[in-house]
């Protein structure tokens, strides 16, 4: 198991909350916990690498991820910013490079990184459904993503952390 405990081998977990709630930032907090000690796949379907590195930057030093983006930075802050990216790089953190995948896809990549010990999916609705379950409609495509996920941990033996997005809707009921 993974932080204490709480995230176990085989396990799906599904991080849920509205747009702009930081779930992006926790996932990056969990996965650079664990890759302190092991490797992670982190599968970003939102965000490129320079949005997720200043993220992560961000984390490390205090200064704010749009400041980082714009490069609007003091003399000693750039050299900070270069300390956290060199400690960053150093930990065993892959990254997927293609803006679309499908399960299948996330399994190939987790299969190529040996001692894999957590595979994070950011985000669940980003993930491309089979042609059946894009025809048949939402609930089957849930079903579909959300099985095949399962079935990845399970057949991986490893914890699944996948981010979901709450539809803005529910606040107003």
């Amino acid at each position: 198991s993974l932080l204490g405990g709480g995230l176990l081998a085989s396990g799906l977990y599904l991080l849920a909350a509205r747009p702009g709630m930081g779930k992006t930032t926790l996932a990056l907090n969990i996965a650079d916990r664990v890759a302190q000690t092991d490797p992670v796949l982190f599968v970003s379907l939102e965000m490129d690498d320079e949005q997720l590195a200043a993220k992560r930057i961000s984390r490390e030093t205090g200064i704010s991820t749009e400041r980082l983006l714009m490069q609007l930075l003091s003399d000693e802050e750039q050299v900070a910013v270069a300390q956290a990216a060199n400690k960053l790089a150093a930990l065993p953190m892959y990254a997927n490079k293609a803006p679309t995948v499908t399960v299948d896809d996330i399994g190939v990549l987790a299969r190529s990184i040996p001692g894999l010990r957590l595979i994070v999916v950011d985000y669940f609705g980003k993930i491309m459904p089979t042609p059946e379950a894009r025809r048949a409609g939402m609930h089957e495509y849930t079903t579909e993503i959300s099985g095949a996920l399962k079935n990845l941990a399970r057949t991986m033996k490893l914890p699944v952390l996948v981010l979901c997005q709450l539809n803005r809707e529910v606040e107003k009921r």
